[in-house]
């Protein structure tokens, strides 16, 4: 009996099963998952405003914000969604806005 109940683990392990049907843990549990599901993978954004986005300096710290994030191991790489960096690649490669782009890939005025 032993034996046949190993070859029954299920990887998907989940913590509210572990949990009695009526308490708070579970409606937290059950909340949170409603709210952000069950990945555990929590969005969040970083807004900036009253910049003088056509500066250098501004273009500069935008780019290092982002380095510092994908540098962060608790933050997955792939899930960084950058208008700044959207931005770049776009006036870098269309005319007339590379013609104004630095030799850093910054964009002057």
């Amino acid at each position: 009996a032993g034996v046949y109940g190993v070859t029954q683990v299920d990887e998907d392990f989940d913590v509210i099963d572990l949990t009695p049907d009526s308490s708070y843990l579970r409606d937290f549990l059950n909340t949170d998952y409603d709210l952000f599901g069950k990945e555990r993978n929590l969005r969040i954004g970083v807004y900036t405003n009253n910049y003088n986005y056509a500066d250098k300096t501004t273009q500069q710290r935008l780019v290092a914000l982002e380095n510092a994030m994908l540098a962060n191991k608790w933050i997955e790489s792939n899930r960084i969604d950058s208008w700044f960096r959207e931005y770049r690649a776009y006036y870098n490669r269309t005319a007339p806005y590379s013609a104004s782009v630095d030799t850093d890939g910054y964009l002057t005025n």
